[in-house]
């Protein structure tokens, strides 16, 4: 009984040992049906130089598992073929749990000859495996270029244009266009003229009848006579002087001086004769009301009167003297200084 027993137990172990590889290599069958697969084709794999082809990778996998086509510097394989495009990723399910992934790459190669695009690499991450899967698939691309037959084929030089007359269309376009344009520039020469036209005839109508010197003499006088200055309101003062010497500007020299700033109207009567004391004063009274009016500035009561009596003498200096009637004195004198006024208005 007990050599039974002995021999039995033998036999197992015997079994035991005998069935363990085959187990071991189920198991890694079993792994590997599990793995991923690379493959890859071209279409077609001989171009002419410049022209495109097509590879396709195609990679089978568990959904579970992550693979990355490689990425080539500056999209460069080898030193000749280029990627020109990736088409986008075609995903199809071809079993439970079996996920088919499709790459295109656009080719081309601007230099000839074959050039291998075998053991195309693709990175498989699974878990804590890391690996390069390659496609088992030897593939090539042809790069050709036309061939010229030197012998009996004869090079000429370039052709001149052949000289054909001019014709009414080819023209067409041009002379419509300077048709056009010619139109468009006299309507504008024309508004342009019109509008100068029409601005001398409204300065025409808009010049005073009662002479120029008469009514700024009249309102001069009356400034001062409204003690404003003295009343502290200097920025009132100096306005309507300089308001007043404006318009005497516009009726006697046509200067739209109501429209401009100082140094504009100190420009305009460049244009215009006047002396060296007269342009003087006039640009003297205006700094000084610029000051006032914009920066403030209080000026003395003896600034005051020198600007009244600038802005007066450069009227009676600047007027326009017209011809005089027989028995009437060639010039009137008036004496306007502080002692002539105050005896003036004692009387």
């Amino acid at each position: 009984m007990a050599n039974i027993l002995k021999h039995t137990l033998r036999a197992l172990i015997v079994s035991a040992l005998l069935l363990l590889p085959l187990r071991v290599a189920g198991t890694e069958q079993q792994e590997e049906g599990n793995y991923p697969s690379v493959h890859i084709s071209l279409a077609p794999d001989s171009i002419l130089i410049g022209d495109r082809a097509v590879m396709k990778v195609e990679v089978e996998k568990d959904f579970t598992q992550v693979v990355n086509p490689p990425q080539f510097e500056n999209n460069i394989i080898g030193n000749a073929i280029e990627i020109l495009a990736i088409a986008p990723i075609d995903t199809a399910e071809v079993a439970t749990r079996r996920h088919r992934i499709t790459y295109n790459y656009v080719l081309t190669s601007f230099e000839e000859g074959t050039f291998s695009l075998s053991n195309f690499p693709v990175l498989y991450l699974d878990k804590n495996i890391t690996d390069t899967l390659y496609a088992p698939e030897s593939i090539a691309l042809t790069v050709g270029t036309l061939s010229v037959d030197t012998l009996n084929t004869t090079i000429y030089d370039i052709k001149a244009p052949i000289e054909t007359p001019l014709l009414l269309g080819e023209v067409q376009g041009y002379i419509e266009f300077i048709s056009l344009a010619g139109i468009v520039l006299a309507a504008i020469i024309y508004l342009i003229a019109n509008r100068k036209r029409k601005e001398k005839a409204e300065l025409s109508r808009a010049l005073p009848t009662e002479p120029p010197h008469l009514k700024a003499i009249r309102e001069l006088e009356a400034l001062h006579n409204q003690k404003i200055w003295q009343n502290n309101k200097h920025k009132l003062y100096y306005t309507r002087l300089t308001d007043i010497l404006r318009e005497y500007l516009f009726g006697r020299y046509e200067i739209r001086a109501m429209e401009m700033t100082s140094d504009e109207i100190m420009d305009a009567v460049k244009e215009i004769t006047l002396s060296a004391k007269n342009s003087g004063d006039l640009n003297k009274i205006l700094r000084l009301a610029d000051y006032v009016k914009f920066a403030k500035h209080i000026p003395t009561p003896e600034e005051n009167e020198e600007a009244y009596y600038a802005a007066y003498y450069f009227v009676e200096e600047t007027k326009q003297v017209a011809e005089q009637m027989t028995g009437e004195p060639e010039e009137m004198v008036v004496d306007i200084t502080p002692a002539a006024v105050e005896e003036k208005k004692s009387e």
